[in-house]
């Protein structure tokens, strides 16, 4: 939860219980749903591009050490 509010996409509030006891929190979406969704698909997009870009270097690495 606390990644899901640095990243803005949730609020948070508290409200007292009546009588004793912690007050409770109250979870709701702060952005919409498709919104969320954009931004975790150009994430993992550009985490995949940068995983494809380690790996061809690697190769080419091992191009150039069999010569």
């Amino acid at each position: 939860m606390r990644e899901l509010q640095k990243l803005k996409w949730v609020a948070i509030r508290e409200e007292k219980k009546p009588g004793k006891g912690r007050p409770f929190k109250i979870y709701r979406l702060d952005k919409n749903l498709n919104s969320i969704i954009q931004q975790l698909e150009q994430q993992k997009t550009l985490e995949s591009r940068m995983m494809m870009e380690n790996v061809q270097r690697l190769k080419s690495l091992k191009l150039t050490n069999n010569k």
